[in-house]
């Protein structure tokens, strides 16, 4: 009898282990990161087809918000100084779109991939 309880036990836990990191798994957000260069550059990322047209060197990370919604990070590359230009982002049958990063470079964007507009 007790060795029934102690496989019991044993089983119990190896499910909630299992169901855990299954749920984790189910949970956890993409986050990929590119490196943009001058000219256009075509990127994929949570089955949405980015084209990206810049003339400069930029680090994109993209990350998904929720099902409609992506983030994207922009930092200048490493030892890039950046003169002042727009990134142009087009994504579906939508037109394209200007991220404006400013002369600093390094900012935030939310892109509905579903209706084609930005926030910054």
């Amino acid at each position: 009898m007790k060795g029934i309880t102690i496989v019991f036990l044993f089983s119990v836990t190896l499910l909630i282990l299992a169901s855990s990191f299954v749920s984790a798994q189910e949970l956890a957000i993409p986050i990929d990161e590119k490196t943009v260069s001058p000219g256009c550059r075509i990127v994929k990322f949570d089955s949405i087809t980015y084209r990206i047209m810049t003339s400069g060197n930029y680090y994109m990370t993209f990350s998904r918000v929720d099902s409609k919604h992506h983030r994207v990070f922009v930092l200048p590359a490493e030892n890039e100084i950046v003169p002042y230009c727009n990134i142009t982002m087009q994504w579906g049958l939508f037109p394209p779109v200007e991220l404006d990063p400013g002369f600093g470079g390094g900012n935030s964007f939310l892109l509905g991939t579903e209706t084609g507009y930005v926030e910054k």
